[in-house]
């Protein structure tokens, strides 16, 4: 479950250190490829967010599962 938002967040960082390392070199700054660079990290943070989101509902859903299986163990 902490997987997820660890990968996004790292390729968030990465897509972020490349725009401004595309804004550092560049001359005259082409506002389109720096708009996609950053497009791309911000997207990479909320793929890792879905899987995160996604990853504790099942785990939810599998802990509830698991409580009420007790509960009819124990009556």
């Amino acid at each position: 479950m902490v997987l997820g938002p660890a990968i996004g967040v790292t390729f968030t960082a990465f897509w972020m250190i490349y725009s401004f390392d595309l804004l550092g070199k560049a001359e005259d700054t082409d506002p389109q490829s720096l708009s996609s660079a950053i497009s791309q990290a911000i997207l990479s943070s909320v793929l890792g967010l879905v899987v995160g989101v996604v990853g504790f509902f099942i785990l939810l859903r599998g802990l509830v599962m698991l409580v009420k299986l007790k509960k009819q163990g124990l009556q």
